[in-house]
């Protein structure tokens, strides 16, 4: 299954509204500089492009996952390489201090960046939408690529993979994340914005 090029075009700026929406929140939050870089969205097959991709990274992830329906349902989630989180984490303690031990801010900060760039994504799909989703109870989970596979291609034919960047220049982190959603998510999704113009 393959998205049509204006397909791609639609989404691309929904989720470049949604991810300066989602730069601007955590600009407030941290009280610093962010700016979240958006590659070209690629399509993957499941057990090709995408395997592919989580292998260029170590094998330890951070993922958050979001289900919804309504209008139509689906999955999205955001994988954070291990590298990604240590950096992160990092720049919270040296901003904030050493009040909480490493463990505890890193979970907090993984959680909490995912709220803030799953729902601001959402959020302007959603407005196109005209009418809101209903949401599962967000889930996290940490483990390996093996596990990120199973979770994430058990029921899936393609996923559309969005590989963004967090750009702290204060900071010197450049840091590599996924935004994830199911292709079939998104071609309902696509319809059902044709059908409500």
């Amino acid at each position: 299954m393959s998205l049509e090029k204006k397909e791609l075009e639609l989404l691309k700026q929904l989720i470049n509204e949604g991810v300066r929406q989602a730069s601007d929140t955590l600009q407030k939050m941290l009280q610093t500089d962010i700016y979240l870089e958006m590659p070209v969205s690629r399509t993957f097959l499941v057990k090709s492009g995408f395997v592919t991709l989580l292998n260029t990274y170590s094998q330890h992830f951070s993922m958050f996952e979001l289900d919804f329906k309504g209008a139509f349902r689906g999955k999205t989630a955001l994988v954070f390489p291990a590298k990604t989180v240590e950096s992160l984490t990092r720049l919270l303690v040296e901003i904030f201090g050493t009040e909480y031990d490493f463990e505890s801010v890193k979970n907090g900060a993984i959680n909490e960046m995912s709220s803030v760039l799953i729902n601001s994504v959402m959020e302007k799909m959603t407005a196109s939408l005209k009418e809101p989703l209903n949401y599962d109870l967000p889930q996290f989970m940490k483990g390996d690529t093996g596990d990120l596979k199973s979770s994430l291609l058990d029921n899936a034919e393609n996923l559309l993979v969005i590989k963004t960047r967090f750009v702290i220049e204060a900071y010197g982190v450049r840091e590599d994340v996924l935004l994830i959603f199911e292709a079939q998510t998104l071609q309902d999704m696509l319809e059902t914005i044709r059908l409500k113009k």
